[in-house]
């Protein structure tokens, strides 16, 4: 198991700028939707907070809205929203084909078909706070699809305990136990129900060593190419051959 402070030193040191992890992730979650649901005409709710959590759900929005009815419920506070998720929040914010709220007294929960958390993940801390506690309460007696950025707001990510409230983790597609919650009371084995990682590269034993000892970007990169990793422009034209995505997009990823 990899901790919540083991990850932000991954994410920290592993070269890769946190806007091209954010928007990988962001991507990511709408890829799986996309594979295992049809989301055509399908009504999204995306809750968000200021934080990075939130930032990635701005950026499946961006996704999602071409092929679906997307609302984006904002419960955080502006003037605190981190850098690359104010980067993320202002790619949607005049989007015509997103509907911006935020007030959670204007969203009726059973209007959706599915909704997405990016509230907190891994950033919960103690007691949730209203209107959070109040948000997860109408989220998980809704009828709608769930699905959390990361792990279900509410969860301790160490420990595996619940804070006080949690979005319902019943709804999964895979178990997939890359990163999850301590073992705990409140969660015996951890939480599995992971669907994927979408934000970095693949990070073998040995990288993760060279990481957490702090090592230089050049040995990380020496290291991984000696392993058979691509870059990630090599990656992205890897893709971009095979249709994945585009070339315009690589270079614009790269690019921030």
């Amino acid at each position: 198991m990899i901790t919540t402070e083991e990850m932000k030193q991954l994410e920290d040191n592993c070269g890769i700028p946190k806007i091209a992890l954010m928007e990988n992730a962001g991507r990511g979650i709408y890829k799986i939707l996309k594979e295992r649901m049809d989301l055509k005409n399908k009504k999204i709710l995306i809750i968000c907070y200021h934080g990075n959590n939130g930032g990635d759900g701005f950026v499946a929005a961006r996704y999602l809205c071409e092929e679906s009815d997307v609302t984006i419920l904002f419960i955080g506070d502006e003037a605190r929203m981190k850098k690359e998720a104010m980067i993320s929040y202002k790619r949607i914010i005049k989007s015509e084909l997103i509907q911006f709220l935020t007030n959670a007294e204007d969203v009726d929960v059973d209007d959706f078909d599915i909704i997405i958390d990016a509230i907190l993940g891994t950033g919960v801390i103690g007691k949730l706070k209203e209107p959070i506690a109040a948000i997860i309460y109408n989220i998980n007696n809704s009828k709608a699809f769930k699905v959390s950025v990361d792990i279900p707001t509410g969860i301790d990510p160490d420990t595996g305990v619940v804070a006080e409230k949690v979005v319902n983790k019943k709804d999964s597609f895979d178990k997939i136990p890359f990163w999850k919650p301590g073992p705990g009371k409140d969660s015996e084995d951890g939480y599995s129900s992971r669907i994927g990682i979408h934000e970095v590269l693949r990070v073998t034993p040995t990288i993760k060593n060279l990481i957490m000892k702090g090592a230089t970007a050049g040995e990380i990169e020496e290291q991984a190419k000696s392993e058979g990793m691509m870059t990630m422009i090599e990656d992205g034209i890897f893709k971009a051959a095979q249709g994945i995505t585009t070339i315009e997009e690589v270079l614009r990823v790269v690019s921030e």
